[in-house]
C-alpha cells in the first residue's frame, strides 16, 4: 500500500515540475510576440493614415467633394472598427483613382490625354459643310463657264446658256460674289464695243440690237453714264465718216453708203439711254481747212505706204500722230506701219490708247497676241471676234483666221471662213486659192476644182504656186474622170 502511495506521490510531483516548465516557457514567449504583434499592427495603421492623407492632398479641388462623398458613402455601409490596428476603408483606396480622372477639355488628336467627352458634331452640322463645299464647287464651275461664254462672245444669248445667265447663277447663291459683278460689267463694256463697231460700218440693225440687250442689264444710275457713251460714239462716228468722204465721196461700208448713214440719235435704243436731241450739223461740221489737212496727211501716208518708203512715213505719222490720233483711216495705216517694221511696243501703245476710245483694231491685235503669246491665243481671239461680228469681221482678220484654222488642219472651219471671204471679195486670188486648198483636203472635188480654176486666172501668183495649182487641178480631173463609168 506504501508502495502505491509511493509511486503516487512521484507522479504528482513530476506533473508540477512539467505544469512549472510549461509556465515558465509560455511566459517566456508572450511577451515578445505581443510586442511585436502590436507593433506590426500600428506600423500598418499609420501607413493606411499616411496614404489616406496624401491622397486627398493630390487630388485637386474638384475632386474633393467627390471623393468626401465616396467617402462617406463607403463608411456607411463598411463594418465598424475599434482598435487602431483595422483595414483602412475602402474610401481610402478609391481616392488615388479618382484624383487622376482627366476633367480638362481635349482636344482631337491631342495624345496621352483621356477625353472627357466626344467631339459635338452632329448630323446637322455635317451636312451643313458638305453644303456649303458643294456650294463652293457650283459657283466656281459657273464662273468658269461665265469666263469661256465670254470668250466665245455668247454674252446675253443663247437663252441659259450665256454669260449674264452663268454670272447671274452665281449671284442667286452669293449676291456679294466679287466676281459675278465684275463679269457683269465687263459684258457691258463688250457690248459697247460691238455698238461700236457696228457704228463704223453703218450698221443700223446691229447697233440698235445691242444697245437694246445692253439697256437690259444697267442698274437706274447706269442709264446716263452709258447714253454720254452712245452719244460720243455717235459724234466720233460722224467725225470719221465725213474725213473719208472728203477723200473721195461716199464710201461704201458693210455694204451700205456712208452717206446714208442714219441719225442714231433718233434711233430708240439712244432715246432708251436718255439720247439728246438729234446732234446739229452745226456741232458736227470741222473746219474746212483742218479738215482739208487732215485729209492730205492721209493721202500722203498711204502714198509712202504704198511706196514701201518706211523711214519717210515714220517721219510723217511721228509729226502728226497727236492730230490724228482721232481719225481712224490714219490710225490703221499707222499700224500697218508699225507691223512692217515689226514695232511691236509702239503698236502695243497705239492699241492701248485707241481701246480707251472704245476701238478694237482686230487684225492687228491678233497679230500682237499672236507675236507674244503665239498662234493658238491668235487664233482663239481670232474665235471670238469672228463669233461676235459675224459677217462685219474685218476681211484682214478673217483671213488671218482661216489661215491659223487651215495651218491647224481644221479645214471645215478654215472652209467655212474663205466661203465668206470669196464672198466679200470675188478678185482676191488668194482667197480662192485658200478656199481650193481646204476644200480638196476635204475631198470636195468639184468646188476644189473650181476654187483653183478661179485663183489661177486672176493671176498675182508667184510662178511657184502658178505651177502648183495647175498640176492640182490636173490631177483633180484626172482623178474625177477615173471615177465616171466608162
Amino acid at each position: 500500500m506504501s508502495l502505491i502511495n509511493d509511486a503516487l506521490n512521484d507522479l504528482e510531483l513530476r506533473s508540477a515540475k512539467t505544469a512549472n516548465y510549461v509556465e515558465a516557457k509560455s511566459s517566456f514567449w508572450a511577451g515578445p510576440v505581443a510586442k511585436i504583434t502590436s507593433l506590426f499592427l500600428l506600423a500598418f495603421a499609420c501607413f493606411g493614415a499616411g496614404y489616406y492623407f496624401a491622397g486627398t492632398g493630390l487630388a485637386s479641388s474638384e475632386n474633393k467633394a467627390q471623393i468626401q462623398e465616396l467617402s462617406t458613402s463607403s463608411l456607411e455601409h463598411a463594418p465598424s472598427h475599434s482598435s487602431s490596428n483595422s483595414i483602412a476603408s475602402p474610401a481610402q483606396h478609391a481616392a488615388p483613382e479618382i484624383k487622376n480622372v482627366e476633367t480638362v477639355p481635349l482636344t482631337i488628336g491631342q495624345p496621352g490625354k483621356v477625353k472627357s467627352e466626344t467631339m459635338p458634331v452632329s448630323p446637322v452640322e455635317i451636312q451643313q459643310a458638305n453644303s456649303n463645299k458643294a456650294e463652293q464647287q457650283r459657283i466656281a464651275a459657273l464662273l468658269q463657264q461665265a469666263e469661256l461664254a465670254q470668250k466665245q462672245y455668247r454674252l446675253s444669248s443663247p437663252e441659259k446658256n450665256n454669260a449674264v445667265y452663268f454670272y447671274n447663277s452665281v449671284l442667286q447663291l452669293r449676291p456679294e460674289n466679287t466676281q459675278a459683278l465684275a463679269g457683269l460689267d465687263q459684258v457691258k463694256e463688250r457690248y459697247v464695243q460691238l455698238y461700236r463697231r457696228s457704228l463704223e460700218r453703218n450698221e443700223q440693225q446691229k447697233a440698235t440690237t445691242y444697245a437694246a440687250r445692253l439697256s437690259k442689264l444697267l442698274a437706274a444710275d447706269e442709264v446716263a453714264l452709258f447714253g454720254q457713251r452712245m452719244q460720243k460714239l455717235q459724234q466720233q462716228y460722224s467725225v470719221d465718216r465725213a474725213l473719208e468722204g472728203s477723200e473721195g465721196g461716199a464710201q461704201s461700208v458693210g455694204g451700205n453708203s456712208v452717206a446714208s448713214a442714219p441719225a442714231l440719235s433718233e434711233t430708240p435704243a439712244l432715246k432708251h439711254y436718255g439720247g439728246a436731241e438729234p446732234t446739229s450739223d452745226k456741232r458736227l461740221s470741222i473746219n474746212k481747212s483742218q479738215q482739208q489737212k487732215r485729209s492730205e496727211t492721209l493721202a500722203q501716208l498711204k502714198r509712202l505706204m504704198r511706196q514701201q518708203d518706211y523711214v519717210a512715213a515714220r517721219a510723217l505719222v511721228d509729226k502728226n500722230a497727236a492730230a490724228m490720233q482721232d481719225v481712224e483711216p490714219f490710225i490703221e495705216t499707222q499700224l500697218e506701219l508699225y507691223l512692217q517694221q515689226q514695232d511691236w511696243p509702239a503698236m502695243t501703245r497705239v492699241l492701248a490708247e485707241q481701246e480707251k476710245r472704245e476701238r478694237v483694231f482686230v487684225y492687228y491685235q491678233a497679230r500682237l497676241t499672236q507675236h507674244y503669246q503665239g498662234e493658238n491665243a491668235a487664233q482663239q481671239y481670232l474665235a471670238g471676234q469672228s463669233t461676235a461680228l459675224a459677217s462685219t469681221m474685218p476681211a484682214q482678220a478673217r483671213a488671218m483666221y482661216a489661215g491659223l484654222l487651215q495651218k491647224n488642219k481644221q479645214h471645215e472651219q478654215a472652209l467655212q471662213q474663205y466661203r465668206v471671204l470669196v464672198d466679200q471679195q470675188q478678185q482676191n486670188a488668194l482667197y480662192w486659192l485658200g478656199l481650193a486648198v481646204s476644200a480638196d483636203k476635204l475631198k470636195f472635188r468639184s468646188e476644189a476644182m473650181s476654187a483653183y480654176s478661179v485663183s489661177a486666172r486672176l493671176g498675182g501668183h508667184s510662178v511657184t504656186v502658178q505651177e502648183f495649182i495647175q498640176k492640182r487641178y490636173q490631177q483633180l480631173q484626172q482623178e474625177q474622170q477615173n471615177r465616171e463609168p466608162s
